[in-house]
């Protein structure tokens, strides 16, 4: 049996509701997480996929992981490799959430 697990914290940058081929709702939330000092910051940028009963309330998941909020996602990896517009390789990091993500700012945007 193998078992592979990421936790990463950062920020989240753009939260979508979008619906599945079979209709069901889920949601792709874009995390980013920075590296190194000020001086050498790297941003690598996640995305997180919430389905199934995690997606259940979609709209209001939304409306509670808005832009810039900091957040801990915790999840099964997925590494994608593509050809970029330019003709070099690129990687999307992708998570697939094992629960919702955790607030750590803890202040609530007005409308919730």
């Amino acid at each position: 049996m193998s078992y592979e697990k990421i936790i990463i914290t950062g920020n989240i940058g753009n939260t979508e509701v979008l619906t599945s081929n079979a209709g069901n709702l889920y949601v792709r939330i874009s995390v980013a997480v920075n590296r190194g000092s000020k001086e050498n910051r790297k941003t690598i940028w996640y995305a997180v996929y919430l389905f199934g009963r995690l997606s259940e309330n979609a709209e209001r998941t939304k409306a509670m992981y808005a832009k810039g909020r900091s957040v801990l996602v915790e999840g099964r990896p997925q590494v994608d490799a593509f050809i970029k517009k330019d003709g070099s390789p690129g990687i999307d990091n992708t998570i697939i959430a094992t629960q919702l993500p955790e607030l750590l700012d803890y202040n609530k945007p007005d409308n919730l």
